[in-house]
């Protein structure tokens, strides 16, 4: 997929093939008035004792989560978008946190583009995100990350 901007209007090109996609973020609020005819699909992950702690309910309480959601869906043909709560409370998140969480998602799933729209405010263990971006490059997946 290719992104090209033309003055203020935006042009999608995409892939022919469906592409299997995952967004880390907020989770999803699927009472919005734009996606309540959707089956939106997800879990939480949320990081505990050095244990990685899964539950079925996703539900964006923030709000950022609902809007990448929304984008995503409607400039991409995936027909497979999954949603990785581990925002809760605020968008605070630590480096570590979110490389054993991108380790457990590389392990445990398969996609074709993971979007993480976070930033880093303190990047600790920057080599071990780079290490694992690349076990996700090696074997043709592309990571997204927005903002960092």
């Amino acid at each position: 997929m290719r992104l090209c901007s033309e003055g203020r209007e935006r042009h999608i090109y995409y892939k022919e093939e469906k592409m299997r996609i995952a967004i880390i973020d907020s989770g999803v609020d699927k009472n919005n008035n734009h996606l309540k005819k959707l089956d939106i699909q997800g879990c939480s992950l949320r990081v505990c004792d050095g244990c990685i702690e899964k539950k079925d309910e996703f539900s964006d309480i923030l709000g950022h989560g609902t809007a990448i959601f929304y984008l995503i869906n409607k400039f991409t043909k995936s027909d497979y978008i999954y949603n990785f709560k581990v925002f809760f409370d605020d968008m605070d998140f630590k480096m570590t946190e979110l490389n054993q969480i991108l380790d457990y998602i590389y392990s445990n799933y398969n996609f074709d583009i993971i979007n993480i729209s976070l930033g880093a405010i303190y990047p600790e263990n920057l080599n071990s995100l780079e290490n694992i971006c690349k076990n996700f490059y090696y074997n043709k997946k592309t990571i997204i990350i927005a903002a960092f």
